[in-house]
């Protein structure tokens, strides 16, 4: 099975997910990482078909669970 691309970021707290929206990737975090370390340690993901994630052949990996 693939995997979604992510990376985690330096930060000081708790783990915070961030998922961008639908035609953007994790790029649309980057002005926010510096602030948001001060508190947590985010991680930036990248859904199904978007930046370095893959874009799987199943359409039913696309569905909303």
């Amino acid at each position: 099975m693939e995997r979604l691309y992510y990376e985690v970021h330096e930060g000081n707290g708790p783990y915070l997910l961030l998922i961008h929206g639908m035609l953007s990737s994790r790029a649309q975090w980057k002005r926010n990482l510096a602030a948001l370390s001060l508190k947590t340690r985010p991680v930036v993901m990248e859904i199904w078909g978007h930046g370095r994630s893959p874009s799987p052949a199943d359409p039913a990996l696309y569905a909303p669970v």
